[in-house]
């Protein structure tokens, strides 16, 4: 887990810093403009290849450096001021090199000065000059920025196959619910039809048994007597017929 966050915050640090010392060069941060310094006429003070922070000042002396735009070009120039002179209200500044022999070939008036050097980052400029060239510029940004692309893209696709396996579990969970909710109405089905079945049973033998009691209810008893016959004095009974039998 750690060895993914550095992975993952290593080339967003380089295409930040990429972006960075690449848009350095053009953008003023906060009154400060960057430039490298290429030609080391400012040995040793400032080093070839280091960046000098530009301020804009009100006003100059003898003795700061400062860099001024040379006319009618993109270009500039960092050098050191040492002599100042106003003439009709205009101030023009002699500039020279701490590195070489003689003064720049022309005085330069404030108009021209872009700022006064605060500070000076040494060989910091190199690799800012390297980051505009074409390989600088794939290796230290576009090569970062596609590996941001890639992870993020991962970890898109990851995002997806994690919501397409809980949408299939979903189904998965519901389909077995579906299942046992069938099973469980086949089984209350089944319960059912065993009572009806039991019920039509008992039905038919309640039925049976009230025929039966009703047929006893409607048969008619009768008494049959068996033939016998008892002898009185003269006189002789027999069921169903008496006769009399005198003597005289």
């Amino acid at each position: 887990m750690k060895n993914s966050k550095i992975i993952k915050i290593v080339p967003i640090s380089i295409v930040v810093l990429g972006s960075l010392l690449f848009m350095s060069l053009s953008l003023n941060l906060f009154g400060y403009r960057l430039y490298v310094d290429e030609s080391g006429s400012m040995q040793p003070k400032i080093q070839t290849g280091s960046v000098v922070l530009v301020h804009k000042n009100s006003n100059y002396a003898v003795g700061n450096i400062v860099t001024y735009q040379l006319p009618k070009s993109q270009s500039s120039v960092t050098h050191r001021i040492i002599k100042a002179v106003n003439i009709n209200g205009v101030t023009e500044y002699t500039l020279k090199g701490d590195a070489n022999n003689s003064p720049d070939a022309f005085p330069v008036p404030k108009s021209m000065i872009i700022g006064k050097v605060n500070h000076v980052i040494p060989y910091i400029g190199y690799v800012i000059s390297w980051v505009k060239t074409l390989p600088g510029l794939i290796i230290l940004v576009l090569i970062p920025a596609a590996i941001i692309v890639y992870q993020e893209l991962s970890n898109i696709k990851k995002e997806i196959a994690k919501i397409y396996a809980a949408r299939k579990l979903a189904v998965v969970v519901a389909k077995e619910a579906e299942e046992a909710v069938e099973e469980e109405e086949k089984r209350l089905a089944g319960f059912i039809t065993k009572i009806k079945s039991k019920w039509l049973a008992s039905r038919k033998i309640i039925i049976l048994f009230l025929l039966i009691g009703i047929s006893l209810m409607t048969v008619h008893f009768t008494s049959s007597l068996m033939s016998s016959s008892v002898s009185l004095t003269n006189v002789t009974i027999s069921s169903g017929t008496y006769d009399v039998d005198n003597d005289n």
